[in-house]
């Protein structure tokens, strides 16, 4: 038994786990539906992919427009959309790779007839390549939870992608007063990462200290 103790030991300090993370994140459009609103062009959402881990957070949020003269009230849904790229670059080829996203939502409330909102996080393997979902509020949205998402062990990270998108809907149109009720939704990312299988010393997962998460929902 000392035996197998001692080979297991051995087995769990020949192989590590590299975390590398997104360096840039960047507007983008394509995920939500609505009129497209600019998130600017610098950095919006750095904490969500800093080496602080999950101990740091970015959030986005969104509302309809709503617009009154003294006649007509128009509403519009928006929606705003930031692509996290720019990977940092394995030291060595993995025999295993996950991509993880820690993040939450409020959800959206539902106070009147054609108001809600979405709040979605997704993934693409190539920058040409079609988006995946791996998150999605449908109303209530949700509690601090990691999504591990099994990539390739061969996958450029060079290319790797993670989209979010948040929006706000209402009943689009001109109406006449009072105004239509916004819409509104929301996401806090707290880390994302990946976590790549070496043939190294473990090398930590996802906080920047090495150590480990606090505890997640995992769904």
């Amino acid at each position: 038994m000392k035996t197998l103790f001692a080979i297991l030991a051995l087995v769990s300090l020949s192989f590590g786990q590299e975390v590398r993370r997104p360096t840039t994140d960047s507007d983008g459009t394509g995920l939500c539906t609505g009129s497209h609103v600019a998130s600017g062009s610098g950095s919006i959402i750095p904490k969500a992919y800093d080496s602080a881990g999950i101990s740091t957070s970015s959030s986005m949020s969104q509302s309809a427009a709503i617009g009154c003269n003294a006649t007509t009230c128009t509403a519009t849904s928006q929606y705003s959309q930031r692509i996290m790229a720019g990977w940092q670059m394995p030291s060595s080829s993995y025999s295993a790779l996950t991509l993880n996203v820690v993040s939450s939502s409020v959800g959206w409330q539902i106070t009147g007839t054609g108001q809600s909102g979405n709040a979605c996080v997704f993934y693409r393997t190539s920058p040409s390549g079609s988006w995946t979902q791996i998150r999605c509020d449908s109303g209530p949205g949700w509690a601090q939870t990691m999504d591990s998402i099994t990539l390739s062990s061969t996958q450029d990270l060079s290319k790797l992608q993670v989209g979010v998108c948040v929006q706000g809907n209402t009943v689009d149109g001109t109406t006449a007063p009072p105004p239509p009720a916004p819409g509104t939704d929301s996401i806090v990312l707290y880390d994302v990462w990946t976590s790549g299988a070496t043939g190294s010393a473990a090398a930590g997962n996802g906080s920047g200290a090495g150590k480990r998460h606090s505890p997640v929902v995992i769904h």
